[in-house]
């Protein structure tokens, strides 16, 4: 029997290895032969020393609230322009703001980064998301509603949730510091809600616990796998922990959505059935 034990591990491990090799290992070799012209172009921009194929990540084992203090110690060492190699992927920092606006301002460059392929679960394809001809279209659709004029209309909403933010920061006058990030994010959530969606969910004052919950979540799991190229692959992720407490936040956030959206198709279908009985009670009476 424990022959038949010890047999049986040494074949799972095989077949954990083949499989390592087959979906993980092979894939960011394969791809890193592909570009090696732009690879060796790659490491001509400075950057930190990388361990074989592992690259730069162990530099981002930390907590997920620290990631950004690597990324700004990196941008003091390296700026304005540096790499890190992640698994055999390359990411390229830039941070000098007339380099940004080229690479903005571009026709050509509009190829996203493939992280953006992992917030299409939650955030689909749309302009964030979406690369090429579909982003061109969708931006093209949007653009107009970015006019001064309409964003005029906001002005009050802009206003009214900056003090609320600013009250916010005021209660925090004698602490030994503050992390304004929270504050920020409530403050943004509040106003692109009450902007895109014309619903007010006072993240700031802790409305809609369930739905600021949700939001908080799945941006932790982003960066959880943003960092472990190991779960980039849809189908391996969706077997993991994080993969399955995914799909229940997801159900979160598209609940709230969903109801948002059913409550203003039955808020216009009623404004309209009420416009037309006013406009045929207009005809009869003349």
């Amino acid at each position: 029997m424990d022959m038949l034990t010890l047999i049986c591990a040494v074949v799972a491990l095989v077949i954990f290895l083949v499989l390592w090799i087959l979906f993980i290992v092979f894939p960011y070799d394969y791809s890193w032969i592909l570009r090696r012209s732009d690879t060796e172009k790659i490491e001509l921009i400075p950057g930190p020393k990388t361990v074989p194929f592992f690259g730069n990540i162990l530099k981002f084992n930390v907590p997920g609230d620290q990631i950004i203090n690597v990324i700004v110690q990196l941008h003091k060492e390296y700026s304005p322009v540096f790499r890190i190699w992640i698994l055999g992927f390359p990411e390229v920092f830039i941070t000098d703001p007339d380099d940004i606006e080229t690479i903005l301002s571009s026709r050509s460059h509009i190829k996203k980064s493939v992280d953006y392929l992992l917030l299409d679960p939650w955030l689909g394809e749309g302009l964030l998301t979406s690369s090429g001809s579909k982003w061109q279209e969708h931006r093209k659709i949007l653009t107009p509603t970015f006019h001064f004029k309409i964003l005029e209309e906001y002005v009050q909403v802009f206003n009214s949730n900056s003090q609320v933010l600013v009250q916010k920061l005021q209660e925090c006058v004698g602490q030994p510091f503050v992390d304004i990030n929270s504050l920020i994010t409530m403050c943004t959530l509040d106003i692109i809600c009450e902007t895109a969606m014309g619903i007010s969910v006072h993240a700031q004052r802790g409305g809609q616990v369930e739905y600021i919950k949700a939001v908080k979540r799945i941006s932790e799991l982003f960066i959880h796998r943003q960092m472990s190229p190991w779960l980039h692959r849809r189908f391996i992720f969706k077997l993991t922990p994080s993969g399955l407490e995914q799909a229940r936040v997801l159900k979160t956030l598209h609940g709230f959505t969903e109801k948002v959206i059913w409550e203003r198709r039955a808020e216009h279908r009623a404004s309209t059935q009420s416009d037309l009985r006013t406009v045929s009670a207009e005809q009869t009476g003349s």
